[in-house]
């Protein structure tokens, strides 16, 4: 693949004075003259919002006295709630999508996940099936997402242990997220730079990778934006109880492990390197790359797929050693990564993974 062609920079005397300024605005130039040679429809991807129609006031009324029921539960057995639940999603059949895209509905639907057992995140997580894209990429029914991949590591837990059976008729958690997965495959570049689907890519790593997700110690917002964060702790909001364990790793399928490494590959192998580069500096989707490299298991294959990417972001560095060509790109490359506020901190994770 031809690499893409960079301009000199211009030889500038620096003094003392200013001299941190004037480096932060050669890395802006140089950020800017990257998002540049992107192919132009790389630059003009997006999503198109969600619209699945309107709630009637009858829906909306319904739907507001549940949440009254969920904010001041009086049921006296699981068995009297699981019920209730039952009752609201057979109530609302058909209108999911309406009132995960609707503000005030999608926060109660949130709530209503989190008291859903295992076979009811099951039969939600089949209807989001095909919408999986505009879905992820939608202001409000992003969160519900967000709240139901967070669920969904429970449920796939209790399927390998034996704990939940699959009814009759309905796939398994682990094909429903592989399903998922494979919704999204084709969009994983764009999405991971969309504000909001963003997050719901780093819920879903962290689900592929057995790694624990713990949305109460989020303190950097790699899993929640800050705004959602602040909303939660404005609301008094719980999050989920599979907080509160001290293990930082679950049990997943193979399967899991090998979809995380495919979507690692999609975006190494599969966008142009200038693409990959401009995503490293990309304020929403560098937190993605930093995922995708600090999660890879130690294994051959893990390490393989971690390589395939470092070596897209930094140049060829793994696979060009002996260039001398590739080598003067590298190293200017290098200077724009040190000096830009965000691909610095992809530069740190590269170098902390390799150490």
């Amino acid at each position: 693949m031809p690499r893409t062609e960079r301009k000199a920079r211009p030889n500038k005397k620096r003094g003392k004075k200013g001299g941190k300024k004037e480096e932060e605005v050669q890395a802006m130039e140089d950020v800017q003259q990257l998002e540049q040679q992107q192919p132009q429809e790389t630059r003009d991807q997006h999503f198109q919002a969600a619209h699945f129609g309107e709630l009637d006031e009858e829906m909306l009324g319904y739907f507001k006295n549940v949440e009254q029921t969920l904010d001041d539960p009086q049921f006296e057995t699981a068995e009297d709630l699981r019920l209730f639940v039952d009752n609201v999603y057979s109530e609302v059949d058909g209108n999911e999508f309406r009132l995960a895209t609707n503000y005030s509905c999608s926060l109660i639907l949130e709530k209503l996940l989190k008291v859903s057992d295992a076979f009811q995140l099951c039969v939600f997580m089949n209807k989001i099936r095909g919408n999986t894209v505009e879905l992820f990429a939608h202001r409000f029914a992003s969160h519900v997402c967000q709240t139901l991949l967070t669920l969904t590591a429970d449920v796939i837990e209790n399927e390998i242990e034996g704990r939940f059976e699959v009814k009759e008729g309905m796939g398994s958690m682990e094909e429903l997220v592989l399903g998922i997965c494979e919704d999204i495959k084709p969009h994983v570049g764009g999405l991971i730079s969309q504000q909001f689907a963003s997050h719901d890519i780093r819920i879903l790593l962290f689900l592929l990778a057995g790694k624990r997700i713990d949305e109460s110690g989020d303190t950097k917002g790699k899993l929640r934006s800050k705004k959602s964060i602040q909303y939660k702790k404005e609301n008094n909001d719980t999050f989920t109880k599979s907080t509160h364990r001290t293990s930082s790793t679950r049990k997943v399928p193979d399967s899991f492990k090998e979809m995380f490494r495919t979507l690692t590959r999609e975006l190494a192998i599969n966008m142009s390197e200038t693409e990959v580069r401009t995503l490293s500096v990309h304020k929403v989707a560098n937190p993605v790359l930093q995922l995708l490299l600090e999660m890879q298991e130690d294994d051959k294959e893990g390490q393989k797929a971690k390589n395939v990417l470092i070596d897209r972001i930094l140049w060829g560095i793994v696979t060009d050693i002996d260039s001398k060509e590739e080598s003067k790109d590298r190293d200017a490359w290098f200077e724009t990564l040190i000096r830009d506020p965000v691909g610095s901190h992809l530069l740190e994770v590269i170098y902390a993974s390799n150490c």
